[in-house]
């Protein structure tokens, strides 16, 4: 039988992965366009929910531009910045780097959903 400590290392080296995997994908999105958490969740091969849970953990924004991830209808989601909720700051930095914002939304013609090919590009 496996015991419980060994089962919480796993997880907590899953998750440690988890996040420089994240962090790297991130800083492959080129300034002016976004990604969204599903697309993440698909290289990752796991929820959208848990990508935005990694997401909110960053603790570098700006240099690991989580601000960048959407929702997949084009919506903006959250954004926390030292523990604060603020979407309205997420919207700012956007615009900053030339994405458009209409109603909320990030038009298609911004988001990239295809994170392979970002990787392939490398």
């Amino acid at each position: 039988m496996i015991s419980s400590d060994y089962k919480l290392k796993k997880v907590l080296f899953r998750r440690k992965t988890s996040l420089e995997i994240i962090s790297i994908l991130l800083q492959l999105i080129p300034t002016g366009y976004v990604t969204t958490y599903k697309a993440l969740a698909k290289v990752l091969n796991t929820n959208p929910r848990y990508v935005g849970y990694l997401v909110k953990e960053n603790k570098n924004p700006i240099i690991v531009p989580c601000h960048r991830v959407i929702k997949s209808d084009g919506s903006l989601g959250g954004y926390t910045l030292n523990r604060r909720s603020l979407p309205e700051f997420k919207e700012r930095l956007l615009r900053v780097e030339g994405v458009e914002v209409v109603n909320g939304r990030v038009p298609k013609n911004y988001i990239i959903d295809d994170i392979d090919s970002l990787i392939k590009n490398l």
